[in-house]
Parts: structure tokens; sequence; C-alpha cells
């Protein structure tokens, strides 16, 4: 689909405001950050979140609809889960601020290095994962999950790995597999479609309207073959919408 030149106008604004936003916000936060309790971040990246969602909306005319949001809290009733997300598009990553608390992403390690944000994530007890380092990253990315479960930390994490096209096949990565077996702990699915209007390795986004969708839990106790069938499964649903 090609996208107009008005709404390559309207993304460039968002941009613009986007970033001088979130870098006022991470430098005001800067001084604090080692002072406050993690609570204290999580109600800036809640803020963060809501604006950069508000901004998105108002500038460009991309909406989000949450579906299921109200099962979270019965979800996550018996302790900590692990959300699977699926990843097509950068606003994967503003999403889980605006409906979830206490809970701990998994990032590439590349990200620590940024300024300001590695530093952010790091105060968050974040998981950096270097992909290069293999089994290494699994069992270093196992040791940091249940830190923060015992803190009674949810995990997030894109199994896939990176951010794919809308019709790209699903192909999540062995290591959820990992965490979900040893962590017996029950993996919520997050399914979307947001790479239909904020692609991969573009600027450009289109106005629209981005489904969320909190899937059925994938309960405790799965083989690996049905546990992924019904994971990429989750998520294949989504990219029809």
């Amino acid at each position: 689909m090609q996208i107009t030149i008005l709404n390559k106008i309207r993304s460039i604004i968002f941009d613009l405001i986007f970033y001088s936003f979130s870098c006022s916000l991470l430098l005001v936060c800067l001084p604090f950050i080692w002072i406050f309790p993690r609570v204290f971040l999580e109600k800036i990246g809640y803020l963060w979140a809501k604006i950069s969602l508000l901004l998105l909306k108002k500038i460009v005319g991309l909406k989000i609809n949450f579906h299921n949001l109200q099962h979270i809290q019965h979800l996550t009733k018996n302790g900590p889960v692990i959300f699977a997300c699926q990843h097509q598009s950068a606003l994967d990553t503003i999403l889980p601020y605006f409906f979830l608390n206490r809970f701990a992403l998994v990032l590439k390690k590349e990200l620590f290095y940024i300024p300001l944000i590695g530093l952010y994530h790091l105060r968050l007890n974040s998981i950096f994962v270097d992909r290069k380092r293999g089994i290494l990253a699994i069992r270093h990315m196992l040791d940091k999950a249940k830190q923060n479960m015992s803190l009674k930390r949810s995990i997030f994490i894109y199994p896939e790995g990176r951010r794919n096209m809308p019709e790209d096949p699903i192909n999540c990565q062995p290591g959820i597999f990992f965490l979900y077996q040893k962590l017996n702990c029950p993996v919520i699915p997050i399914s979307l479609n947001t790479g239909l209007f904020w692609r991969r390795r573009t600027l450009f986004k289109e106005p629209g309207t981005v489904n969320v969708t909190i899937e059925h839990a994938i309960r405790p106790g799965m083989n690996k073959a049905d546990f992924m069938h019904i994971l990429n499964q989750s998520f294949e649903r989504k990219n029809m919408l």
C-alpha cells in the first residue's frame, strides 16, 4: 500500500514530537532513577506510553484497540507469568508500558548501549540478551527471569526474536519454550497487527486501527511441538485482521 504525502508529513511531525518528548522525559527523570523505587519508573513508563499513544492517535490517526485486557488480573493472580508478544513494529515496544505493571522486558543487548534507554532498563532490571552467544544467552535469560519472578515480576518477551512483516510466516524461536519449561508457569500470547500500519525499516505510519489481543493462556506441562503450534497459531490469526 502506497503511503500518501499527507501521511508522510504526519509521520514526520509525530517523530519530531515523539522523540523530543521521550528524550526530555528521560533527561528529567535521570537524576531520580537510582533514588526512587522501581515503581516510580513504572509510573513514568506508563505516562510515556499513554502520551505516545495519544500523539499517535491525534497526529497520525492510528488508534489502538485492546482486547481482553480485563483478563490480565485474573491470569496473574496466582503469580508472575510469561507474556509472549508478537513483534512487527517499533510500536510493540511502547504497548506493554501502557497496559502492564511489574514486568521485566527481554531485549537485545544492543539496546543497552543507547544513551539513557540503557540506564533506564538497567534500573528496571530488564533482561538483555546477546543473541550471538547461543545457549549461553538462553541460560543468562533464564537466570535473570528467575530473579525477576522471585520479585513477583512477570516476563515480557518477543519470541520471534526480531520484527517481522505481517505477511511473513510465524517463526517463534526455541528460547520461549525453554523459559516456559524451566519456569513452569503460564505463557500468555499477545497477538497484534501493528505492522499493517507502522512497518519495520520505515519512518512512515498509516492511519487506522491496531488490534492488540490478550490470547488464552498456555498452561504449563505441554510438550514442545504442541506448545509451539498453539503459540504460532495465536499469532497467525491476528495477521488476518
